[in-house]
């Protein structure tokens, strides 16, 4: 194939396009190595694993699914193919063809344990990169959230908030080492939020009365209930009654 054609085809290649035409592209560039990098969070393997996935989980499925469906990427072995193996490289920027002797490997790079694949929901976050499991993409997308995470109350609880305009919160919970759960929790956020701000209210409302001479009481329901206390519902449940007396009518 010449180079032109080479050419064409490496532009054409994104970390969606299917596998299919990542092994054409493979070898019409004479690459041992697959390389892909950000959304896949630097993740190396050699190209005779390709077929297997192949095999097993289609020619259509997205270059950017591997590193959850390979449980682990052997870089030892990667780094005894000498310096001069040809590597294809797929970031979100493109596609370039360089040798191994320039891939500067990251001492965990694109290994993963064997539970990865499990289907809940996990990723796997050193801080700055990101890496989904194959459940967590078809959820939440291949780059849920933005860092930095916030540490929440509860030990080894992190909240995070999304990286698209639909403001998600997600909660990340430690598993080990950099691998977590993920959960949507943006429901949940807002439905605090919400009691927070109506809760805040009601308290500045009642320091305002009461510096104004107005005794304000809570009234639970098992108390007798007068005919002026107001009810305090939420979501369609009293959980009580307010009663307000100016100072005339305590005297």
């Amino acid at each position: 194939m010449n180079a032109q054609k080479v050419d064409h085809l490496l532009e054409s290649l994104t970390l969606q396009s299917p596998l299919s035409l990542l092994l054409r592209v493979l070898c019409a560039c004479s690459c041992s190595v697959i390389r892909l990098d950000e959304d896949a969070a630097a993740f190396s393997m050699e190209r005779e694993r390709i077929f297997p996935l192949i095999e097993k989980w289609g020619a259509d499925i997205g270059i950017g699914e591997i590193p959850s469906l390979v449980p682990a990427a052997d870089n030892e072995s990667l780094r005894r193919m000498g310096r001069e193996a040809s590597v294809l490289c797929i970031s979100r920027e493109g596609a370039y063809v360089t040798t191994l002797g320039n891939v500067a490997f990251h001492p965990e790079e694109g290994v993963f344990p064997v539970w990865w694949e499990i289907p809940l929901p996990l990723v796997r976050f050193d801080g700055e990169k990101i890496s989904c499991n194959r459940e967590a993409r078809e959820r939440f997308g291949s780059h849920p959230f933005t860092p930095p995470v916030e540490e929440g109350e509860v030990p080894g609880e992190f909240f995070a908030n999304s990286s698209s305009k639909n403001s998600a919160t997600f909660v990340l919970r430690l598993l080990e080492g950099e691998f977590y759960t993920i959960e949507d929790v943006t429901e949940d956020v807002q439905r605090a939020d919400e009691i927070l701000w109506w809760a805040s209210i009601g308290r500045a409302l009642s320091d305002y009365l009461k510096e104004t001479g107005t005794s304000v009481e809570r009234v639970g329901n098992s108390r007798k209930i007068a005919r002026d206390d107001i009810p305090c519902v939420w979501d369609g449940k009293t959980i009580g009654y307010l009663r307000i007396r100016a100072d005339r009518e305590k005297r």
